[in-house]
């Protein structure tokens, strides 16, 4: 029998390692579209001008922009990472397969001598 680990995440993890990735990423980009802060920003600009406004609103649909492009980059390290990793896993295991049909390979080459 094998041992096998679960690689499973439960939404309430997947949520939250979705905040926390997003929130790494806009960090960096627009602190005003952290996440904790989306709420208080009608507040924090209350009273600005039209201008300022669509200013403001202009930057931050360039940071979602850049966002997005940030993130593609992320999700393409993180994949080559996994066909690394598996590449690697694959390989150890071929060894170890390779290493323990040795011994029989071994007597059967003796049977035939």
């Amino acid at each position: 029998m094998t041992n096998t680990q679960s690689t499973t995440v439960d939404g309430s993890e997947n949520d939250a390692l979705a905040r926390e990735l997003y929130n790494t990423i806009m960090a960096d980009i627009e602190p005003d579209l952290l996440l904790e802060n989306l709420a208080n920003l009608n507040a924090k600009y209350e009273g600005e001008s039209e201008i300022t406004k669509a200013a403001r609103l202009k930057r931050y649909e360039e940071a979602y922009a850049k966002f997005d492009v940030e993130f593609q980059k992320f999700m393409t390290d993180v994949d080559e990472q996994v066909r690394v990793t598996r590449r690697a896993a694959l390989h150890e295991k071929e060894q170890a397969a390779q290493q323990s049909d040795q011994p029989l390979l071994s007597s059967l080459e003796e049977a035939f001598r």
